[in-house]
């Protein structure tokens, strides 16, 4: 009886000798993959954001921070305002056009007393090299263009006059009710200096023959709001401008959301709109001009004389007395 052969046959071969397969595994470029990493997570969401933050400012939107007090009472130092790009845009395509009373935010003409400013935080830095015996060459500190903020007092064509502070546009009295009145009760009105007067403007090249001006074609002439002496430089001391210089409109202030009075304490919300002053729109619709309030300056300080204990002819300062002419407001 033969045995029973319990060993598992093996397969005939298909083909030729049978070869054990081994995997193929693909090599991993470390250098390319952290490159990959890094446009991924980094430089292409930074680029996007970029260029829809520059899409939007550009033909959307911006913001703009005011510096300085050229344009008080209407807007604040520290204040930031809504400016609609596309309104400036539609300008271009001649769709719309900027109207008198309008605050607008340009850049002034480069010859102007303030066109240029030294770089924030830089001139500094290099204000402490000069100082610094060791360090011998700094370079000269950079400048930017500011932006200003205006108002649109005239149009092309308009006849522009300015007799004691007072404003006239095509023979018609302005009656300023959203500015001239503060300055008359601060006592600090300009009245009297050569900018207050038309006839002497330093920008005209006639001479000042003539108190009236006539604001050529494609410019307009803008004003700041503060009447001050030196509160403001504008187009009665480098000219009309024309509306490429235009940023745009400034129609809202967002920015602080809510102020507090100085003399009360009181706080109060600070969110508010810019729109054209009754005057000015009056004079776009060929309404009659509003009424101006009745003014009431601001009592002068008494100083109680006390008896000199040093010297008996020491001055003492003057009750009443003007402010000094001052520099320029920061636009």
């Amino acid at each position: 009886m033969s045995e029973e052969n319990n060993s598992i046959p093996t397969p005939p071969s298909l083909g030729g000798d049978v070869q054990k397969v081994t995997p193929v595994t693909a090599k991993k470029d470390s250098g390319k993959g952290f490159g990959n990493y890094i446009w991924k997570e980094w430089v292409r969401p930074i680029g996007e954001a970029v260029i829809i933050a520059l899409v939007i400012t550009t033909f959307l939107f911006t913001t703009v921070a005011i510096q300085g007090m050229s344009d008080m009472p209407t807007v604040k130092d520290g204040e930031r305002v809504f400016v609609p790009k596309y309104e400036t845009w539609l300008g271009k395509l001649g769709i719309m056009s900027f109207k008198r009373g309008d605050l607008v935010v340009l850049k002034p003409p480069s010859d102007a007393p303030q066109s240029t400013r030294p770089l924030p935080v830089v001139d500094k830095i290099l204000e402490m090299l000069r100082s610094t015996p060791l360090v011998k060459y700094v370079p000269s500190t950079p400048t930017y263009r500011p932006y200003f903020i205006k108002r649109i007092v005239a149009i092309a064509d308009d006849v522009v006059k300015l007799e004691n502070g007072k404003l006239s546009v095509n023979g018609i009295k302005i009656n300023e009710t959203h500015n001239v009145p503060y300055w008359q009760s601060e006592d600090n009105f300009d009245d009297s200096s050569y900018l207050a007067n038309s006839k002497s403007w330093p920008f005209r090249k006639d001479g000042g023959n003539k108190v009236e001006f006539t604001v050529p074609k494609k410019h307009y002439f803008v004003m700041g709001d503060n009447r001050s002496p030196g509160g403001s430089e504008d187009s009665r001391v480098f000219g009309p401008v024309t509306a490429d210089e235009f940023s745009g409109r400034a129609t809202f202030v967002w920015w602080p959301l809510v102020s507090r009075d100085e003399k009360t304490g009181q706080v109060s919300l600070n969110m508010r709109t810019l729109p054209r002053p009754a005057a000015f729109q009056a004079l776009n619709e060929g309404k009659s001009q509003p009424v101006m309030p009745v003014v009431k300056v601001k009592p002068a300080a008494v100083i109680t004389p006390t008896l000199p204990t040093t010297s008996p002819s020491a001055p003492s300062s003057v009750p009443g007395s003007r402010s000094p002419s001052l520099p320029f407001q920061h636009p």
